[in-house]
């Protein structure tokens, strides 16, 4: 589904037309006029769709249903996505939606209830392929989350999209022999960055409020400066340094 470097689409035409006419650019920065607390669902943050959702003012079926729309919509020309589990995200939309309505969510221990999450194709995601971009990983389905995935999930939220990655995740643009090329959303003849770069894409083209990346040396910082996202990777063994400083603050911190 890629399109070839040959293939030019008028930017401010393209960034127009797949913003619903409300002339809004791609990643939620403006073209025409800043995004208004009246923009479509699918340009909205995490966070505000967390706080929405809790407040009743979307549904969580409502914005599942808004990110797959716009999936099917810039898909297409960026060829961010390489595994769409709509059926799936669309039944778990369901049960999060029932739980809400009948006052039952626990948005304590589920703060990101009803919330999509696109997933770089490099964590495993049960049930889904994984594949790294390598042809020979073609059929290869995980039969259990990763950590971070499990704990996403656990959280509440709902894999819209597996996103795609150069092989073995090792480039600084988006394309390999399984899936094809991922093209930058402003610029379909630039690359969105490496590795992360079919998250950076997809998620500045409104398919994806948020994702996880995968980063040692550039894969997240790369993509989110070519696609004007925001891209946070955590310092090297924070997490172990935290865990050593409840045990032993005198010597870790």
């Amino acid at each position: 589904m890629s399109l070839s470097p040959s293939t030019r689409i008028d930017r401010r035409l393209f960034l127009q037309s797949t913003a619903a006419g409300i002339g809004t650019s791609l990643c939620g920065a403006t073209v025409a006029a800043a995004p208004t607390e009246e923009e479509e669902i699918f340009f909205r943050s995490a966070r505000k769709l967390r706080d929405m959702l809790k407040a009743k003012e979307v549904s969580p079926l409502e914005v599942i249903k808004s990110h797959i729309e716009r999936i099917d919509i810039v898909e297409p020309h960026i060829n961010a996505v390489n595994f769409f589990p709509r059926k799936l995200a669309i039944e778990e939309a369901e049960v999060a939606e029932r739980l809400i309505q009948s006052g039952k969510a626990d948005w304590n221990s589920k703060p990101l209830h009803g919330v999509p999450v696109s997933i770089k194709d490099m964590y495993a995601v049960a049930e889904m392929p994984t594949t790294a971009g390598a042809r020979f990983r073609a059929k290869n389905v995980s039969k259990e989350d990763a950590t971070a995935v499990r704990k996403l999930r656990q959280a509440g939220a709902i894999v819209i999209a597996i996103t795609n990655t150069p092989l073995n995740h090792a480039a600084f643009e988006t394309s390999n022999k399984l899936h094809g090329r991922t093209n930058n959303p402003y610029d379909l003849e630039r690359t969105p960055g490496g590795s992360s770069g079919g998250e950076a894409a997809l998620i500045a083209a409104g398919g994806s409020p948020w994702g996880l990346g995968g980063d040692s040396g550039g894969g997240i910082r790369v993509p989110a400066h070519f696609c004007g996202v925001a891209g946070l990777v955590p310092s090297w063994g924070a997490s172990f340094y935290r865990r050593k400083c409840v045990e032993a603050p005198h010597q870790f911190c």
